[in-house]
């Protein structure tokens, strides 16, 4: 979701307003199903906006905290 924040002279800036999962998890370095589980487990919130198929939509300060929170993961060496 794009809004066209200024335009000037033939330029248009624009800004997001909500990402999809996947251009969150994009952003933040993580698989898909980290968030999700992340979402399970209560450490992030549930997205609060969902577009016309159901998809997740977070918002800039909802992106931001998975970005955080993936920052301040350590990696594990998976199951055994």
């Amino acid at each position: 979701m794009l809004t066209i924040v200024n335009q000037t002279m033939g330029v248009a800036m624009v800004q997001r307003e909500h990402w999809h999962a996947a251009d969150a998890v994009a952003e933040a370095g993580i698989p898909k199903p980290t968030l999700l589980c992340w979402i399970k487990q209560g450490k992030i919130a549930e997205a609060a906006k969902r577009d016309g198929n159901g998809w997740r939509l977070f918002d800039r300060r909802e992106v931001d905290e998975i970005i955080a929170l993936a920052s301040a993961t350590v990696p594990s060496e998976g199951r055994k």
